[in-house]
């Protein structure tokens, strides 16, 4: 099966895919070649709007400057295998920005694109059932879930914390002043370019933008792995992009760990949406409450007749 992902990420993955049709970016795809001779100068600003999110409140989408996003999305395919190769370990993740076509990893791969999925469904299909089950099967055995998103995600995103995640945050600080590229510096610098050179968020509207937090991500869980073995707690958990589920044996577990979750999501600078934080039972630990609740009362029952 042929795909061209330059075509799949310029084309499909510049332009939000809530804007309606009369919206295309098939034209900058065609001539996307030559804005690459436009020479890098000073950062471009962004074309803002918003969309509804909810009756309660708006989203912000950010459009960049197509001379600035062009050098964005060609340094993403020069890397993109360094960066399939960083997403591929991550099993916590529903929102993995590539979508596998085999059976296997090393078979074919291609940019998980929503605005290319929606258009070319046969090729890359949802993954809203498999991962339904996914989260089934990872919740299996745990009686609480602990649910939350992050704040203002993409808008909160520290640009140089893209560089942490990839060579780690003391390193990092040591290569500010050395000019000594790697996939994270290169990010960042490039991301802030299409965004007035600001440090603080990255645009909400193109698909670079879901792969750049990806990556941020991708170390945040590793972090949060970690407390599994240091505090001695059985735990797993899932997300699909900034909306997080811990799956806990215990409650008592989770307001052991709840506060830890939070600090190393902080450390990044990024914030927990208090208002969309919450504790419940799983689906499968309400079932077997459920079941307990039948067997007592049929219990009682039979007790009772004789």
């Amino acid at each position: 099966m042929k795909i061209n992902i330059e075509e799949q990420l310029v084309k499909y993955g510049y332009l939000p895919e809530q804007l309606p049709p009369i919206f295309s970016s098939e034209k900058f795809f065609e001539n996307y070649r030559n804005l690459l001779d436009i020479p890098q100068k000073n950062a471009c600003e962004c074309v803002s709007f918003t969309i509804s999110k909810n009756d309660l409140s708006r989203r912000n989408i950010k459009i960049p400057n197509p001379a600035k996003q062009i050098h964005l999305f060609n340094y993403v395919l020069s890397m993109h295998k360094e960066l399939e190769n960083r997403f591929s370990n991550n099993r916590h993740s529903l929102s993995n920005p590539f979508y596998y076509l085999g059976e296997i990893y090393e078979d074919i791969s291609v940019f998980n694109v929503p605005l290319f999925r929606e258009k070319k469904p046969k090729i890359v299909k949802s993954t809203y059932i498999k991962n339904l089950k996914d989260k089934m099967n990872e919740s299996m055995g745990y009686k609480y879930c602990y649910k939350f998103d992050l704040a203002n995600f993409y808008d909160s995103i520290y640009t140089h914390s893209i560089e942490w995640a990839v060579i780690g945050r003391e390193e990092a600080k040591r290569n500010i002043r050395v000019k000594n590229d790697n996939l994270g510096k290169s990010l960042d610098e490039l991301v802030r370019g299409t965004n007035s050179n600001e440090t603080s968020g990255i645009p909400t509207g193109p698909f670079t933008s879901r792969i750049i937090s990806e990556l941020l991500l991708v170390k945040i869980n590793e972090e949060l792995e970690d407390l599994s073995k240091i505090h001695s707690i059985d735990f797993k958990f899932m997300h699909y992009v900034d909306d997080y589920e811990f799956y806990f044996r215990s409650e008592y577990d989770v307001h052991k760990l709840k506060n830890k979750i939070i600090e190393i999501f902080e450390s990044y600078r990024l914030k927990i949406n208090l208002s969309y934080c919450f504790i419940h039972i799983t689906r499968l630990g309400m079932l077997k409450v459920n079941m307990i609740i039948i067997l007592k009362s049929t219990i009682r029952k039979r007790m009772s007749i004789h």
